[in-house]
């Protein structure tokens, strides 16, 4: 690799190595065995730091202030983390997504940093029997009990087709379908969970690590931005989100065929889930509960069953039946069918 200096910053050699290092003696690759060091010329000494050490010591500019000076490289690293991603990660043959088309669009922010939407065409088929030999074999990664006996029946492939066609699922669709969810997506914080999403191989260390980079990169903190364009709620984006003990699809349609009945039942809805989103907007309320738990050091057993403990906790605080959240939760789609993850009341 090489790191072009800008105007500004100390001078060192125009070729500055960036190594990376795995710890000897680990058999099993974590985040925490790989360092990333550096090894610039100064001097006219060669010089090895850490790459955090050398972007404090030997750049004068702040990390974001190079990136910004530095558009082109940044850009072009960016491009190539896309590519092995797409390779190793999207189209890896250990991927359980069983991903077989892909489509993506790169844009730009304007202080000039790239970004990716895209969409992925899944196996369904493949995906489908994967869920079922896991759970034959004890892998239960999902909540919707054991695997069924039916493997003529691609209920995931037929789930979709009802989707598209606007059709009712049927249960054994529901299933499938949170199945699906269940194992290619999550939120959880819980160390042994996030480890056995990744791989099923992977034990509590790996799931740290994991929980540790989400904790610092993708936990959502309020901004100006939640009030973008004239917001009237206090985040545009929604958070927190709803706590639920297990995956949940969503639906717009209220079973009242009366329309005074109907606005009322929505009314009561809006006022369920204003009373638990007061509750969860409380931080110290919900710290002085999660106190109570040592959620790090939890099995997965262990974790769904407080978690569940965690969220009636919180509807307790609220004077909220939970039998009236879940239906408040289940009845609240704008339109079509959406899904509520399992989530915690910290996540």
């Amino acid at each position: 690799y090489v790191y072009a200096s800008s105007q500004g910053q100390r001078t060192h050699s125009a070729r500055t190595k960036i190594i990376w290092k795995q710890e000897k003696g680990t058999e099993k690759v974590c985040l925490k065995d790989i360092s990333v060091h550096v090894e610039f010329l100064k001097n006219g000494q060669i010089k090895e730091e850490p790459l955090r050490d050398f972007l404090t010591r030997e750049c004068d500019e702040s990390l974001h202030e190079s990136i910004r000076t530095n558009v082109l490289i940044a850009t072009r690293n960016f491009v190539q983390r896309v590519r092995a991603f797409r390779t190793e990660i999207m189209m890896g043959k250990n991927n359980p997504m069983k991903i077989t088309y892909w489509s993506d669009k790169m844009e730009f922010q304007g202080r000039g940093a790239g970004h990716i939407h895209g969409v992925a065409w899944s196996d369904l088929k493949k995906i489908a029997d994967l869920i079922r030999a896991e759970k034959k074999v004890g892998i239960i990664l999902s909540e919707t009990g054991e695997a069924k006996n039916d493997t003529d029946v691609c209920h995931l492939e037929n789930a979709y087709k009802s989707l598209r066609e606007n059709v009712p699922l049927i249960e054994a669709e529901e299933e499938a379908l949170i199945d699906f969810v269940d194992r290619s997506v999550t939120c959880t914080l819980n160390p042994e969970l996030a480890a056995k999403m990744i791989n099923v191989n992977y034990d509590k260390e790996h799931g740290l690590e994991i929980v540790k980079i989400v904790k610092a990169c993708m936990i959502h903190y309020h901004t100006k931005a939640c009030r973008k364009y004239g917001s009237v709620v206090a985040c545009r984006f929604r958070f927190p989100k709803f706590p639920i003990w297990k995956t949940i699809l969503t639906t717009c349609h209220v079973d009242e065929d009366d329309l005074e009945k109907r606005r009322e039942r929505l009314d009561k809805h809006k006022k369920v889930l204003a009373l638990v989103l007061e509750i969860l907007e409380n931080t110290e309320l919900i710290d002085s509960i999660m106190k109570d738990y040592d959620k790090e050091n939890e099995s997965i057993p262990e974790y769904r069953n407080n978690r569940k403990e965690r969220i009636l906790k919180v509807l307790e605080c609220a004077n909220i039946d939970p039998e009236d959240y879940m239906t408040a939760l289940k009845e609240s789609s704008r339109k079509g069918i959406n899904v509520i993850l399992a989530r915690d009341i910290d996540e």
